[in-house]
Formats: C-alpha cells, structure tokens, sequence
C-alpha cells in the first residue's frame, strides 16, 4: 500500500519518516511522530490527517515492539502541506511559486489551490485542463528536413515546402517583424535568410534565399534572431585543431558587423535560444563537459546553469507565455526537461524510449514539439507530460530544427534597443542595451558618429 505525497507522488509507506526525502517535497517526513500511534477520534492531533507508521519486519529473535511504539506521520488534504514549524499544522501550497500547477499561462495561488487564466489573445480551453489556446491566427510549425525547410498548419492540417535545393539545413529561426525565415546549412557551412511572407494566415510563401557571406572554417550549428534589435546570434564549432572549438556569434540580420560575444569554454554547441524582453540568451554544450549555460545578449555576465545529469543536451526553447520558463532535451538520455531561467525549479518533464531521442525543440501554448531522427518524425504532445506523443509528420529524410510560429508567440510589444547613434551593434541587456564596437570595421570618415562602447538604459516596452 502506498502513501500519497502533498505533490502528489506517491511512496511506499515503508519511507515515511525514514530520514529521507523520497517525495521530493519532505512531506513523508514534516509531520513525522516518534512515539505513539493515532485513531481516528483525536487523529493525534494532525489539523487534517494522521496515519500510523508501518513497522519494520522483524529479525529472528528480535524483541516484539511495544504497542503504540511505531510512531504515526500527519499529512494534509491536497493543496497543503504540513508547517515546517509545526509538525501538526497544515500550511497552503503556493503552486504558482513552486511550479505544481498547471496553468499553461498565468497562475494564481488561491487558499488550498489555484486559478488559470490566460494572456491577452488566448482564452481557457475549459474549465480544467488549464489550457490557454488562441482565439485567432495560425500555428504554423516549420522544420528543416534535409535539404529543404517544411511548414504544417496545424489548424489546417496542410503541409508545404517553405525553402529548398539547400544542402543540409542544420537550424531554423523566423524574424516576426520583417517576416524572414534564416537558416544555418552545415555542409556549406553557410547562413542564409528569405522572407517569408503571409505566415500569419497561414499561407506561407517564400522568396530567394540571400547569402549572408558567413562562410569559414566554423560549422554553423544553432542560431536565433533578436526580433526587437535586428541582430542574429549563432553558434558555431571549429574541428579543425585536436579539440573542438565553439563560439556565439552576432552580427546584425543583413550580416555586417559580424563578431564572437562568447569563445573561452565552449567545444560543441548544439542550440541558442534568446529572451529579448529578459536581454538573455542560452545555449547547450555537448562537449566533453556537457552543459548549459546563460549570459546577458552582449556576452556578458556569462554563468553555467546545468552541469550535472546532463549528457547530450540539444533543443533548447523558451515557454515566453508560461513564466519564461526554459525546456530542453537531451538526445542520449532520452529527456525533455525544464526549469526557471535562473536555473531553480529543474524537472524532467518527459522520458524514456517514446521520445526516441529529440533534437530539436520547441512550445507554444500548452504543447511541446520536436523532431528526431531516430524515427524522422515531427511530434506534439503536452507540455506538463500529460497524454501520449502525437506524430504530425512522419517519413522525414533527416529532421534537424523545428520552430513555431504564431503572432502571439513572440512579445513585440518589446521596444527596439536604442543605443543612441550607435554606428555599429546595439545589443540587448536587462534594462536596457549596449553599443559594442566592431574593432575589425574601416575606419569612419571625418563627419561619421564615432562608435562609444558604452550602456544604454531605457524602457523596454512600447
């Protein structure tokens, strides 16, 4: 017979009160009593529920406890959980802090529970599920398969080409401001871009793809562009040398003022994802030190957030509507995980051979989706793990990169970052921006704003 947890996991009622936290919420032991068992008349004084500890099983010629020596635990009804100052008491669970809920969007903490409730453009499912679901525009999926770029409407149910006779396309990301779609191709080592318009209908049509003359030595592995600014981030991975070689790149989205914000510690990144309304950006290494790491978009305050049970981590997104909170996956232990952007509050979401190894990921209202190429398969399923995957699109040749797209999805209620004259890159940070410098550009004719290094703070909402 098993114990119910306050997060409602549940354990063997052999680990109540055995020193150890086996519920991951310390309930099996906050309430713990030593001596003495309960009845259902005085319930030992717990303020909800007592329940008599069960006792070890004996050894051969143990002596026979006492009775009333096993000892009893108090617990709560659901939403509450035992004071930890007071081993009788029951105290509210804050679910919208503690990440318990499930509210795809906004959550309030009521006395014993929670309310959902969306933001502007969505509206609850039911009454529920806590789903948030828009009430108009497409969700239009777009993922790299081999040689080409795809789009599913999901509302429609249609599938298309978007971009083709590339070679392989290895990353994915869309401009909602000016309505381009940029790709990074590993085999020529290249970054492209082609507008991409009618999208937010639905109708996806492209135009040609524009080089952005990116080519070295480096591969191009990830990329992401900074809506808000008009500048795209990359990552790439130089295995030239006896030990591979990463870096993040920037340059603005027509290709100029190219540089490395980050290059010390980095072998092999798999994927970059920004917050322009936080000035963050992530990335995963897979390197010989498997990790992930965040900094502000300049490059600067730099700080690793995942080191350990991490081993091959790729996917990286942003869940923009739910608390900004981070998902990724991890392609060799086959996980889908998440956690708040400072790194707190990490939890497995999904795992286990159904995933079959994702590599790209990313969410939007209250699904995750991602492609492998195990099974070159495109799949959706809830974001709190709730059901079973749903195949969208099968029979892929080599999926790489999935990206949603939605008018909702991104917050361009985000102001440009302003960096006064700024001839060269004005980059996001919280708060504000800064102009960085491109010491490798000619020099400036006689009468051109000169280029200060410096900070610039202002408001980051129009």
């Amino acid at each position: 017979m098993q114990y119910q947890c306050a997060n409602r996991h549940c354990v063997e009622r052999t680990q109540l009160c055995d020193l150890a936290d086996d519920c991951g919420d310390a309930s099996d032991e906050r309430g713990c009593h030593h001596t003495h068992t309960c009845d259902l008349s005085d319930k030992g004084g717990c303020e909800h529920f007592c329940t008599n500890l069960t006792l070890p099983a004996l050894t051969p010629g143990a002596a026979i406890p006492a009775p009333g020596s096993g000892g009893y635990i108090c617990s709560c009804f659901h939403g509450w959980i035992i004071s930890p100052t007071d081993k009788k008491k029951c105290i509210d669970v804050d679910e919208c802090a503690t990440g318990t809920h499930r509210c795809s969007q906004l959550c309030s903490n009521l006395n014993g529970s929670f309310s959902c409730s969306c933001r502007d453009g969505f509206r609850l499912a039911d009454s529920l599920s806590g789903v948030c679901k828009s009430t108009e525009g497409d969700v239009v999926l777009m993922f790299a398969n081999g040689p080409e770029i795809r789009a599913f409407v999901q509302d429609k149910n249609e599938e298309f080409n978007v971009i083709g006779a590339e070679k392989r396309i290895e990353a994915i990301d869309y401009d909602p401001t000016n309505e381009m779609v940029f790709w990074a191709d590993s085999y020529d080592k290249t970054i492209k871009r082609s507008y991409m318009v009618n999208a937010l209908n639905g109708q996806v049509k492209s135009g040609f793809a524009q080089d952005l003359n990116m080519k070295g030595n480096a591969k191009p592995t990830a990329i992401a562009v900074d809506y808000s600014g008009e500048n795209l981030y990359w990552t790439e991975t130089d295995r030239a040398g006896s030990k591979p070689r990463g870096r993040v790149m920037v340059a603005k989205t027509d290709g100029r003022y190219r540089r490395a914000i980050v290059s010390a510690g980095i072998e092999s990144p798999t994927s970059l994802v920004l917050d322009p309304q936080m000035g963050r950006m992530f990335w995963s290494d897979a390197g010989s030190a498997p990790k992930i790491e965040i900094c502000w978009m300049d490059g600067s305050k730099r700080r690793p957030l995942i080191t350990e049970n991490i081993r091959h981590p790729t996917g990286l997104a942003i869940d923009y509507g739910m608390d900004h909170a981070v998902y990724w996956a991890d392609s060799k232990l086959n996980t889908i995980e998440m956690m708040k952007q400072d790194g707190s509050g990490r939890k497995v979401v999904l795992k286990g051979d159904i995933l079959k190894h994702p590599i790209s990921l990313d969410v939007f209202e209250s699904s995750l989706y991602w492609v492998t190429r195990e099974s070159g398969e495109l799949v959706r399923q809830d974001k709190f793990g709730r059901g079973v995957p749903f195949v969208i699109s099968k029979d892929l040749v080599n999926p790489s990169a999935v990206k949603v797209y939605h008018p909702l999805r991104y917050n361009t209620s985000v102001a440009a970052a302003r960096c006064g004259a700024c001839p060269a890159l004005c980059l996001r940070v919280p708060g504000g921006a800064r102009c960085v410098c491109d010491g490798a550009a000619p020099a400036k004719r006689a009468h051109d704003t000169p280029c200060e290094q410096r900070m610039y703070y202002n408001v980051l909402y129009r």
